[in-house]
């Protein structure tokens, strides 16, 4: 009876450990294999390498202290053989880091990473996505064409929830700048075993590839939000990103780039050398996990709204264990009015009830409502809101626009947009293509135009819109698609591409304008769309400009 008494404990005893092992192994910073990737040689203001040094940082962190193997580890630079950087030991990079080697790498990682193991994915670099204040061609971002995420919204003068990426960027060679893209990551790590993968991101915009890269037992950790930059550092002897800097310091247990910030040598690339030995003693990461860490940077670096995410609901939040987030809301409107809060961009806690109120100009009345939690069949039949103020609950991103129109009907109504067309020197009025249609739905017109008006400058074409003309009193026109074909002696007609349409109010509004659907662009009296259209072809001998849009009449 002892006997089985004393074999029933050891078998809970052995349970329990086994158990406590495997909970300690799904949060412990204790990695099997690793992806490092520094992807730029350079941080606004200086060229310091502060993703380098960043990734060095972890690389000791792994070798040295955490017991991992050297042979399981990857580490990708975008320029491993440059001499000036010579303080990383020979040996200790694997390679230069291309759009072909990441991937190859991440499969590397597949091929080896077993149930067992704890993965650890580490990039720093340049990101691109959504910033309210930039466009999007500035900002790097991609509408998410594929609608895998279905999070992308109009806000009425951008869009927000696109695509981000990793810019792999060396300076001093252009033929190494590409974009890795949030659904590549995605694709690419999908079918990889593991116990846990950890992915940290030091990058602009990284908090937009939690959508994609969210799944079970992964943990994913990002230097900033979906819609903010993330801050390089600006003091040229901390040697780190501020945010990866406090984020590894919590693994030490000490400030490791601000103790060593006045080394002796007047080399700012030298400074990280033999820094390592002094300031992170064997042993320190024990008991500190991922998430303890993310917290300790949050809390000494908080300005860039770092993300966190563990559960796999693909739902940010800032403190683990809580349903912290914000939600945007874009508001905007038409002019002859304004709108309280006003037109811009804002983020409010889930739940958050917001009242956005409208208010109209002398002279203009406030007619209704758009936005974008009504059916879509709601514009089919302009069966639009007009109740004020309209009120959120916010569960999710939303976006609203408020329309004004002038009193007294808004002078007959008569405009239509005008077509210009550029010639080099100046543009040339092709005058007004009339998209009249009273029941609102589109309608498309053609306008035939010269070969001599139309410069083609580096196989680029430029067209202008512009709503109605001067002296009017008011002019509305909905444009859903616009094409450009090249028309060759024979009467065939070849597609000009459309890759640029900038509108003087909104800004980018390509994606509105390339297919023949549901989203559409509002303009008002003067406003203007350029448009650029690429002409790859030769001895043409007239151009087709086509419009697919509607002017309703106002009675």
């Amino acid at each position: 009876m002892k006997k089985a008494y004393v074999a029933l404990v050891v078998l809970l005893v052995v349970s329990i450990v086994s158990n406590l092992n495997l909970a300690s192994s799904s949060t412990s910073v204790r990695v099997n294999w690793a992806l490092l990737i520094s992807g730029t040689n350079y941080l606004y203001p200086f060229q310091t390498r502060e993703p380098l040094r960043d990734c060095y940082y972890m690389f000791h962190l792994l070798t040295s202290h955490w017991g991992v193997s050297r042979d399981h580890i990857k580490f990708l630079d975008i320029n491993p053989t440059d001499a000036q950087y010579s303080w990383v030991p020979w040996g200790t990079i694997d390679g230069n880091c291309s759009y072909s080697s990441v991937k190859a790498a991440i499969d590397w990682l597949k091929a080896h990473s077993t149930s067992n193991d704890n993965v650890l994915i580490f990039i720093a670099s340049h990101g691109g996505g959504y910033d309210p204040g930039m466009s999007l061609e500035q900002s790097g971002g991609r509408i998410d064409v594929s609608r895998d995420e279905g999070n992308e919204t109009w806000g009425g003068s951008e869009w927000y929830g696109v695509d981000e990426c990793i810019k792999f960027d060396d300076a001093g060679d252009s033929s190494k700048r590409w974009w890795y893209w949030d659904d590549d990551f995605k694709t690419d790590s999908t079918g990889m075993s593991y116990n846990q993968l950890t992915i940290v991101l030091m990058s602009c915009f990284s908090g937009g590839f939690i959508d994609d890269l969210s799944a079970p037992n992964r943990i994913i950790i990002t230097s900033s939000k979906e819609t903010t930059t993330t801050t390089s550092s600006f003091d040229i002897a901390a040697g780190f990103t501020p945010f990866i800097g406090y984020f590894l310091d919590a693994f030490n247990g000490d400030v490791f780039h601000r103790y060593h910030a006045v080394w002796n040598t007047s080399d700012v690339n030298n400074r990280i050398a033999d820094a390592y030995e002094i300031t992170v003693p064997d042993g320190a990461c024990d008991g500190v996990d991922w998430r303890d860490a993310y917290a300790y940077a949050r809390e000494h670096f908080p300005y860039d709204s770092p993300w966190f995410d563990s559960n796999g609901n693909g739902i940010p939040t800032y403190k683990y264990g809580q349903d912290y987030i914000e939600h945007f809301l874009y508001v905007w409107h038409i002019y002859g009015g304004s709108t309280t809060p006003e037109t811009g961009g804002y983020e409010y806690l889930a739940g958050t009830t917001v009242n956005v109120y409208a208010t109209p100009y002398s002279g203009y009345y406030f007619d209704h409502w758009l936005p974008d939690d009504i059916p879509w069949w709601y514009n089919l039949y302009s069966l639009y809101p007009t109740w004020n103020p309209y009120t959120f609950i916010m569960d999710k991103d939303h976006a609203i626009g408020a329309y004004f129109y002038p009193n007294g009907g808004g002078g007959g109504g008569d405009g239509c947009p005008t077509l210009f067309v550029w010639n080099g020197t100046a543009y040339v009025d092709y005058g007004v293509i009339n998209i009249h249609n009273p029941t609102g739905e589109d309608v498309i017109r053609e306008v035939s135009v010269k070969a001599e008006d139309v410069s083609i400058n580096s196989y680029k074409a430029k067209f202008r819109l512009r709503e109605g003309w001067p002296g009017l009193n008011f002019s509305e026109s909905v444009i859903d698609q616009v094409k450009l074909y090249a028309v060759d002696s024979q009467g065939n007609r070849y597609l000009c591409p459309l890759i640029k349409a900038e509108h003087s109010r909104i800004g980018n509004v390509l994606p509105q304008l390339l297919a023949s659907d549901d989203y559409r662009v509002q303009t008002f009296l003067l406003e203007t769309i350029d448009l650029t259209f690429i002409v790859p072809y030769q001895n043409i001998q007239s151009f087709t400009f086509t419009i697919e849009g509607c002017n309703r009449i106002k009675l």
